[in-house]
């Protein structure tokens, strides 16, 4: 009976080699594919995040040249605001001037005359 579980035994180690080596060759190519993968991955995780970086600094420098623009806008409508303003301001100034000059008679322009009716005329020849 020893000689049959010697036998059982050495039936059992054989197979369970076999077992053995044949996860241990399935295992290596899993292996390696399961490395290349890891390796995918590091690359498109370095690559994704150069591109949120770049795309960081992009959306920096678009809202600073969006600031930049609101100001100088800003600064063309007062500058806008101001002309007219002033122009306002000058118009009103020459119509005052203009009104000042007309009433202490030294307008370089002639007043118009009134027109006499034709009664003061007459009355003013029968005299």
């Amino acid at each position: 009976m020893e000689a049959e579980a010697i036998l059982k035994m050495d039936i059992f180690f054989f197979v369970t080699t076999l077992v053995v080596i044949l996860i241990g060759v399935l295992l290596v190519p899993a292996l390696y594919y399961f490395v290349q993968i890891v390796r995918n991955v590091r690359d498109v995780t370095a690559a994704v995040k150069e591109e949120t970086d770049a795309t960081i600094k992009d959306f920096r420098e678009i809202r600073k040249g969006v600031k930049e623009g609101v100001a100088t806008a800003r600064r063309y409508t007062s500058a806008a605001a101001g002309a007219g303003l002033l122009k306002t301001i000058g118009s009103t100034i020459e119509r005052f001037v203009q009104q000042r000059m007309a009433g202490s008679g030294a307008s370089t322009k002639e007043k118009p005359r009134a027109k006499r009716s034709a009664k003061k005329r007459t009355k003013t020849t029968e005299n």
